[in-house]
C-alpha cells in the first residue's frame, strides 16, 4: 500500500515542526526506506509510518512538541474493523514489544523490528494487521520472549 496524502502532509509538518534540517530528513527516509528512496512521496504506508513516528520522536526530544496523552489514542482510527485487534490490543502488543526488543532505543528500528517479527511469525506485515485470532498468540510468544529475556539476565548476574 502507498503512502497516503494525509501521511505526506503529517510528514511534512512534524518535519517542520522538529526543525528538521533537509540532509537530516533525507537520512531518515533512506533509514526507513532502507536505501530504496530518500523522498516521502515513493514510501510504503508503514515506512511513512515509521518516518512519522521517528520525526515525532525528534520533536519530542528537541522539546518542540509534547506528545499528547496519545497512547489512549494510540490505534483509535482502527476501532471499528470487524474481527481485527481492538485498538487496545494493539498498544498492548506494542507495549509488549518494548519490553522483549533490543532495538526500541530507536523508534525507527523498534517499529521495524516489529513488522519484521510479525512477519516471520505470524505472516503480516504491520501491527496494524492483527485480526482477533493472532491477539492471544502474539500476546503469548512475547511473555515468553519477557521470560526468556528475564531468565537469561538474571543467569548472567
Amino acid at each position: 500500500m502507498q503512502i497516503t496524502k494525509e501521511q505526506i502532509k503529517k510528514i511534512h509538518t512534524f518535519k517542520s515542526i522538529a526543525k528538521v534540517e533537509d540532509h537530516e530528513y533525507r537520512e531518515l527516509v533512506i533509514k526507513t526506506s532502507r536505501g530504496t528512496t530518500n523522498t516521502s512521496k515513493e514510501l510504503s504506508y508503514s515506512e511513512a509510518e515509521t518516518l512519522l513516528t521517528a520525526l515525532k520522536s525528534v520533536a519530542v526530544g528537541k522539546g518542540l512538541w509534547k506528545h499528547p496523552r496519545a497512547s489512549k489514542k494510540r490505534f483509535e482510527n482502527l476501532s471499528e474493523r470487524e474481527d481485527m485487534a481492538s485498538p487496545a490490543q494493539l498498544r498492548m502488543i506494542e507495549a509488549m514489544w518494548h519490553d522483549v526488543s533490543i532495538f526500541c532505543d530507536d523508534p525507527v528500528k523498534c517499529e521495524d523490528a516489529l513488522r519484521k517479527f510479525l512477519e516471520n511469525r505470524f505472516h503480516i506485515s504491520h501491527i496494524n494487521f492483527v485480526n482477533q485470532g493472532m491477539v492471544g498468540k502474539i500476546v503469548r510468544t512475547l511473555k515468553a520472549m519477557k521470560y526468556t529475556k528475564n531468565t537469561k539476565k538474571a543467569g548472567a548476574e
